[in-house]
């Protein structure tokens, strides 16, 4: 009886491993990771994404998956085309709350991003934590485009080893219309959702200045996709202004582009700032100290704030307010208050001038 059980035994086991091994038979085959692929479109769209690929090979052997033409949209905001990538993990890739990825190996990344509405926050998003050993990307593209400027990265390769690595600008990076900014190479440091980017010398072109100075920066990629950069300027000429200097820092977060703390500094006085670009409106805060006009033919110093918003390329729908103040040892003292609604500017200006006073309401174009 002991050797009918064994006999048993010995021919569920083998039954077993037959069985199993013809379970990773199929999953091995093409047109079951085919089929598996289409599933998980069809999860996709029914969550609101819309993802597709060419082809899915899963390798459960060497624990190695590859995938040729993904494409993936979030709506109108968010574009990722991919032309090829290929990924390995370790046994242990999931062990604890960081997903481990021994190599990621990708071909043709293409990223586009378009300002548009969020919909409003249901709680923080919980997304696993990623570590990638070694990473490759080349070919790579990064567009950003609203309906008045557009920012594309036509070249970038990356390259890390253990968190440490490089990025290579094949060509300039183009700001519509016909501004350049142009990047040897930037050392990074990767961490599990992000990316950031020790201080770079840069350069920008311009058919009326040229620019050089330092940047540096991070870049994220979840829970949700974002990117900011600090930047400093050299001192620079421009037209008749000399010894200009700038800093600030540009932010894309949640659809939105925003220019934070931005200060220029010139010969004589400061300029400071923020602004911000939405698929509904730009927006401009800017106040000036001590500027001196000199160079714009203007024998005075000028302070003063001003708010403007505007969505139209040529400001026909531009409305704000603002004060200004001039001071000139040659012509006296002057101050307005400035309301701008859909393009047309009213002036309340108060004047003193060679012993006289100056009372004037002045509507006009702020062309």
């Amino acid at each position: 009886m002991w050797k009918r059980v064994k006999r048993i035994g010995l021919l569920l086991i083998i039954g077993g491993v037959l069985l199993g091994g013809g379970a990773l038979l199929v999953v091995q085959s093409d047109s079951f990771q085919q089929w598996l692929l289409r599933r998980i479109e069809e999860r996709a769209v029914a969550a609101g994404y819309h993802v597709s690929a060419q082809h899915l090979r899963l390798d459960i052997w060497n624990l190695r998956a590859s995938v040729e033409g993904l494409t993936y949209e979030d709506g109108p905001a968010t574009k990722v085309t991919l032309r090829r990538a290929t990924i390995d993990i370790p046994w242990d890739a999931f062990r604890g709350d960081v997903i481990r990825i021994t190599s990621l190996d990708a071909d043709g990344l293409g990223i586009e991003l378009h300002p548009a509405p969020q919909p409003a926050s249901t709680g923080p998003a919980t997304t696993p934590r990623i570590k990638i050993d070694t990473l490759a990307v080349r070919n790579a593209s990064l567009t950003y485009s609203d309906p008045g400027t557009t920012i594309r990265i036509p070249s970038l390769d990356i390259e890390s080893q253990n968190g440490r690595g490089t990025i290579r600008l094949g060509a300039p990076i183009s700001i519509s219309p016909d501004l350049q900014v142009d990047i040897s190479g930037l050392n990074l440091q990767t961490q599990d959702q992000s990316v950031d980017f020790e201080s770079m010398r840069w350069q920008i072109q311009h058919p009326q200045v040229a620019v050089t100075g330092t940047i540096r920066g991070h870049f994220q990629w979840s829970p949700a996709l974002m990117f900011a950069v600090d930047y400093s300027t050299n001192p620079f000429t421009y037209d008749a202004w000399r010894a200009l200097e700038s800093s600030g820092k540009v932010v894309y977060e949640n659809g939105i582009l925003k220019l934070n703390d931005m200060r220029a500094r010139l010969e004589a006085g400061t300029i400071s700032g923020d602004a911000e670009v939405t698929d509904q409106s730009k927006a401009v805060k800017l106040r000036w100290n001590g500027v001196n006009l000199a160079p714009a033919n203007v024998p005075a110093i000028t302070d003063g704030e001003m708010e403007l918003k505007w969505n139209a390329a040529d400001f026909s729908d531009a409305s704000g307010k603002g004060t200004i103040q001039i001071n000139s040892r040659q012509y006296g003292r002057a101050q307005s208050d400035v309301t701008i609604q859909n393009a047309r500017a009213r002036l309340q200006i108060r004047a003193n001038a060679f012993d006289s006073a100056l009372r004037a309401d002045v509507t006009t174009g702020i062309d």
